[in-house]
């Protein structure tokens, strides 16, 4: 069986092959746009994620930044340790105050125990 290769069979193939390439190249870019349309979306979901995160992270840094001014400062930590000081010191004093008192009502005791066999 001869085939025989006429202009009109030569342009006939090449329009089949030439559509043939065309539904493919265009099955191709189907599949490629919906990969695109699913990897952006995607995309645009962890970008709407962050942008809450960052705003929940701005108003706990701004509740913090309010916190901090509201504490006291340098200078008043100075004048609130030197209270501490002299708070500290005056504990002391009392407690020297009150061995001196237990001393003195230990020799009353003692006194009133032994003066009592004596008499």
């Amino acid at each position: 069986m001869a085939i025989e290769l006429t202009t009109s069979n030569v342009l006939w193939i090449i329009c089949m092959f030439v559509m043939a390439l065309w539904a493919l190249t265009k099955v191709i870019a189907h599949v490629y746009d919906r990969r695109f349309t699913e990897r952006f979306a995607q995309a645009e979901n962890r970008l709407t994620a962050l942008e809450v995160d960052l705003t929940s992270a701005g108003s706990r840094l701004s509740k913090a930044e309010a916190e901090l001014r509201s504490m006291p400062g340098h200078e008043e930590l100075g004048k609130i340790y030197e209270r501490i000081n002299r708070v500290a010191e005056d504990v002391r004093g009392l407690s020297g105050e009150f061995a001196g008192a237990k001393h003195t009502l230990g020799l009353l005791h003692e006194f009133l125990l032994e003066g009592a066999h004596k008499r």
